[in-house]
């Protein structure tokens, strides 16, 4: 996905005279939070639930949380699975009922 946006980071181990170069990632920020979404008291998320529609990015933040997750489409789920990376935790988000005509 040439279209990420990445910041190097250098991180510096003094004591073994080390640096490594880590990049982070810099997602771009999605408007895309439903009505229905919960809130505690003190502005933290309580319940997610995106609004209906197409979502661009396959990899983006929430526009409007003070929380830092990041959030992927299924298939970018389904790669990152197949792979040995550690430290990823997968969750399901809650999307907006379709609404019913007629």
């Amino acid at each position: 996905m040439p279209e990420l946006k990445w910041k190097a980071a250098i991180l510096t181990d003094f004591q073994q005279a080390r640096q490594e170069v880590y990049w982070v990632l810099r997602p771009p920020l999605v408007d895309c939070l439903s009505a229905q979404t919960e809130w505690y008291p003190n502005g933290t998320l309580k319940r997610l639930i995106l609004r209906q529609g197409e979502i661009e990015p396959p990899v983006f933040r929430i526009e409007g949380l003070i929380e830092p997750h990041i959030y992927i489409h299924l298939a970018v789920a389904e790669s990152l699975l197949r792979r040995s990376f550690t430290g990823i935790r997968v969750q399901r988000v809650e999307m907006e009922a379709p609404r019913r005509m007629g």
